[in-house]
This record gives C-alpha cells, sequence and structure tokens, in this order.
C-alpha cells in the first residue's frame, strides 16, 4: 500500500505440483475403525470399516534455486542479479470460483470450491475465515470521516460443506465482524487436505476505495471468505484498518470464472484464458497460480493501454469519463512499469508472472498493491511538468515493488508492518539509482536528515505492531522514517551488498510468509555479528 493518505499520510503454469517428502510431516495412515456386533448373546466376527483420509507430504524447503555469487568477506553467497523465481515445490492451496458480478446491485458472489490442508503441526477443530469487507459497515471505526456512507453490508455466507464427509457447516462472527469462525466437526489433522465449499454475496461498497465503487470504476477486493494465517498455535485475526495493509493469507492456485454485463470490462489478477458470451452477459475465465489473493476492477468506461516487458504483459487502466488523464500520463505509467519491472527484477529476483496491471481508479488509500495488478489513486494524476513527473511515477514504483514485498514474499503486515512498507520505500530510491540516468538523482529530502536525531525518537523501534503506533503518525514512521532507517543500514553494509541481502532473503522466502527473524537471518550471515556501527543502528531502530 502507498502511504498516501487524506488526513494522515504521505505520497510514497500448471496446477500441478512437485511434492517432495519430510520425515516430520509425512502421510499418515487411514483412520480405521473396529466395531463388534452381538445378535442373541451371539459374539460375531469383528468387522472393520475404513475411512479415507487425504494427506499431504511437504518439502523440507521451499527456497529458490539459483546460480549464486559471493558477497563480502564472510563466504555469504547470494543470487545472481536478475535470478529466476520460480513456481514453489510444494502443494498449493486452491480456489475455485464461479462467481457473478451484479453492478445493479453493486454485489458480487458465487459457489467456492476451496482445497486446502493443515500446514502446521497442531490439529485444527476450527477455521477461521476472513470477510473484511464487512468492516465497511462501520466506515468511522477504520478511519473514514463520519460522513462517509458505504452502504456496505455483511457478506452472506451459505451451504458451509466439509466435503470429507459432506458435513454441512456452522459460522460464527466475532466482536470484529471480519473475523469468521468455522468451528468443523471433524477435526484436520496436521498435513490432512480437505475441501470447504460455500456459497456467497458481497456487497461492494460505495465508497471511493479498495473494497469500494466511485464514478462508474468498481475496486472489487476483501470481497470472498478467504482462509486467514494459522501460525505459533492460532488464527490470525487482527482487526482491519484503512492506513495499511491486511493481506495475509497463503499462496493459493486460483480458477475463476466471472459472469459480468457485457457492457463491463474486467481486469483482474491472472491472466484471462477464456470468455464466453450469452446474450447480455459474459463469462470471463481467469487463471491465477501461485498468488495470494484474487481481485479485480471493472468499469463500463476502462480504456486500456498496453505494453510488454520481456513475456510480462503490462495494461495500464483507466476510466474515459476522467478528463484529467492525458495521453502523456499514461505514456508515463507505461514506461514506469516496464522499468520498475526491469529494476526490480533484476535486484531482487525476475518477476515470475504473466500479466501486470495498472488500474488508475478512484482509491482513498492513495495506491494499493494485489497479486498482478496495482491500484493508483487517480486524484494523484494531475497535470505533469517537470517537477511533478516523480511525484506520480513513484506511486507506480512503490506498489510494483510490492509485488516482492507482499506478493513473492509475503509477511504479518499488522504485527510487522515495517516488513514490507519500509523495505518497499526504500525500494522507491532503488529504483531512482537504479535509473539515475533517466529519472535524475534522488531528491535531496531526508538524505541528510540522521534517523538518530532526538525529533524522531518516538518512531521507534521500528518493529512494532500496528495498534502500537500513533495513528496520526503511523504512515509518516512506517513508510518514510522506515525507508530512512532501511537506507542507514544499507549505507552502513553497501548499497550493492544490501541489494544481495534482499536477493537472499527473496530466494530463501519466496512464496511463503516470513518474519523479521528470516530478514535478520540473512542481514547477519552477510555481514557477521561484530560490525559495530551496524549493531547500533539495528538495536537504535529495531531494539534488538
Amino acid at each position: 500500500m502507498n502511504g498516501k493518505h487524506v488526513t494522515k499520510a504521505v505520497s510514497i503454469l500448471l496446477t500441478g505440483a512437485l511434492v517432495l517428502p519430510i520425515a516430520s510431516c509425512g502421510k499418515k495412515d487411514p483412520v480405521v475403525t473396529s466395531t463388534e456386533t452381538s445378535a442373541s448373546a451371539v459374539t460375531t466376527e469383528a468387522t472393520t470399516t475404513e475411512t479415507t483420509r487425504d494427506f499431504v507430504e511437504l518439502p523440507s524447503d521451499f527456497s529458490q534455486t539459483a546460480s549464486m555469487v559471493p558477497v563480502g568477506d564472510n563466504g555469504f553467497m547470494a543470487p545472481e542479479m536478475g535470478f529466476e523465481i520460480t513456481r514453489p515445490d510444494k502443494e498449493l492451496y486452491h480456489y475455485d470460483m464461479d462467481l457473478t458480478f451484479d453492478p445493479d446491485n453493486n454485489t458480487v458472489g458465487g459457489h467456492v470450491v476451496f482445497t486446502f490442508y493443515n500446514d502446521s503441526e497442531d490439529t485444527w477443530d476450527k477455521l477461521c475465515l476472513r470477510d473484511h469487507s464487512a468492516m465497511y459497515m462501520d466506515p468511522v471505526d477504520i478511519g473514514f470521516e463520519e460522513s462517509v456512507e458505504t452502504n456496505a453490508a455483511l457478506t452472506e455466507i451459505t451451504d458451509i460443506t466439509d466435503m470429507r464427509e459432506e458435513t454441512s457447516l456452522e459460522y460464527t462472527r466475532d466482536e470484529d465482524v471480519s473475523v469468521i469462525w468455522v468451528e468443523l466437526e471433524e477435526p484436520l489433522e496436521p498435513c490432512e487436505r480437505m475441501t470447504l465449499e460455500y456459497d456467497f454475496v458481497a456487497t461492494i461498497p460505495t465508497v471511493a476505495d479498495r473494497d469500494g465503487v466511485a464514478h462508474g470504476v468498481y475496486n472489487v477486493t476483501y470481497y470472498y471468505p478467504i482462509l486467514s494465517e494459522y501460525k505459533d498455535g492460532e488464527w490470525a485475526h487482527s482487526p482491519y484498518y484503512i492506513d495499511g495493509d491486511c493481506n495475509y493469507s497463503e499462496v493459493s492456485d486460483y480458477d475463476v470464472k466471472i459472469t459480468a454485463p457485457s457492457s463491463f470490462t474486467i481486469v483482474s489478477t491472472g491472466t484471462e484464458v477464456d470468455r464466453e458470451e450469452n446474450g447480455d452477459l459474459t463469462t470471463f475465465t481467469y487463471y491465477a497460480p501461485f498468488v495470494r489473493d484474487f481481485v479485480f476492477c471493472a468499469s463500463e468506461n476502462f480504456v486500456i493501454a498496453e505494453t510488454d516487458w520481456e513475456d510480462v504483459h503490462i495494461n495500464v487502466v483507466y476510466s474515459s469519463s476522467n478528463m484529467r488523464i492525458t495521453d502523456d500520463q499514461v505514456e508515463l505509467a507505461l514506461t514506469t512499469s516496464r522499468d520498475a519491472l526491469q529494476a526490480f527484477s533484476d535486484l531482487f529476483g525476475c518477476y515470475p508472472y504473466e500479466e501486470l496491471d495498472v488500474i488508475i481508479a478512484p482509491i482513498f488509500a492513495g495506491g494499493m498493491e494485489y497479486p498482478n495488478l496495482i491500484i493508483i489513486d487517480d486524484r494523484v494524476v494531475d497535470p505533469i511538468d517537470q517537477g511533478y513527473a516523480w511525484n506520480y511515477a513513484k506511486n507506480i514504483v512503490h506498489e510494483v515493488g510490492h509485488q516482492w514485498f507482499f506478493g513473492i514474499v509475503g509477511s504479518d503486515c499488522y504485527n510487522e508492518p515495517w516488513l514490507d512498507e519500509s523495505i518497499t520505500s526504500y525500494s522507491e530510491w532503488m529504483f531512482r539509482e537504479y535509473y539515475s540516468d533517466v529519472y535524475g538523482d534522488l531528491d535531496s529530502e531526508y538524505l541528510d536528515i540522521s534517523i538518530t536525531s532526538p525529533y524522531y525518537s518516538s518512531s521507534f523501534p521500528l518493529n512494532r505492531s500496528y495498534y502500537e503506533f500513533d495513528e496520526s503518525t503511523y504512515a509518516s514512521d512506517v513508510y518514510l522514517i522506515g525507508r530512512m532507517a532501511v537506507r542507514e543500514i544499507a549505507l552502513v553494509i553497501g548499497p550493492d551488498e544490501f541489494a544481495a541481502i534482499l536477493r537472499e532473503y527473496v530466494r530463501r522466502n519466496a512464496f511463503t510468509n516470513a518474519t523479521e527473524d528470516d530478514f535478520f537471518e540473512v542481514l547477519y550471515e552477510c555481514c557477521g555479528t561484530d560490525n559495530e556501527e551496524l549493531n547500533e543502528l539495528i538495536e537504535y531502530v529495531f531494539d534488538r
């Protein structure tokens, strides 16, 4: 997410998977139930009933294979620039969704077949799903002004079925209505696979935001109940909040059909693989492999400008009703998108998807990242002059950077928001240095300021949960001050060495959810633990 907030912030295929065995989470034997029956006081021969239990075998190492090169003097090895990031070598969760988009009623819904497995060491007796769009029922609670009307509603969820025994399941909502608990009649054992089916109808709020419709443009995100992340013995159920990100889920494969009025253009995560017209309706079919979420934007007024970078197709999409958008701005968006894919693919590992969509649309958040798709606030699309072009371009750069630090390497963005936002904000500067001959030298703003100044002391430690920051300074702390802190670490280490650290961090943690411990593990392997300047800086910034 871009840190721009109206009142507070600043702008800133394959469905088959290779499955490898490990000793600690191997295939379990079927459960066998023995039953003795008797008649006329005579014991008969025992009968055996076998209940099929479906288990998976997980690989022990999810990291990517890459050509490694030495970095520094400690024997540290990192991937070479532009290394190939490939599909994870493990079985992924799978969402199969047959949806209907109904703009007349501002709803989207349909049938979901969700196949997954328990990848923890604990037995699951319940599941946690998230319904973030429900939070728009109380806009003030998530950061909007009191006058905002959203016309939001709770998502209707029906016919929840555990397909192991075709058991109907019930659900309850937490005090935080975005948290949904589904009680399992039959617990899910470690490594056991199951399929959950359900129907839902979600209301699209009438608000210019991440999940909402404004000026004829629909941003349809957070709309289907998605399985939360299970970690350290509990389900993640942090609250939804408007100033940061709430995406915390497992990488999955998605097969999605969306039936919509034929007058609408739809742009989505993944790639369109089929289209079937039936009178006034069109059914679009999409395949989105190894992504954390599936979102789409829709409008009757969309105009699409196209280009390519390597084998990646880029769409820049905007509404023809927005009279402020000029051909120069569209061309700048295309160029910046190509340049960002080039720079970050070199610096962090090659972009592993076939498409990138850049949607210029109404969005209160300023900008937002999703798998294969980013949304840029159409309010930042003002007439471009020599001094303003970078202010526009950097929003695109920031959200494209999130394709690596949120998309490829996920994290708990509520409890460790710096891990994606501070690093991604610093990636804007890495982009400028990569293209210094094109976009000019870095702005002098903040570059000569020391983060150890007492003025910034309240911003640290940086590794705090969202609720531990002052709400009025969260964006500046995590985005701007965080970017400066990451840059100072890079200057102590060396910018090239720091880029190599980020590549190795990506290689080890691609398509998983990482923690700050994973980041610092790579950092110290490269730099050692006896660099006094680095140690003092990390103690000051992170209190570790």
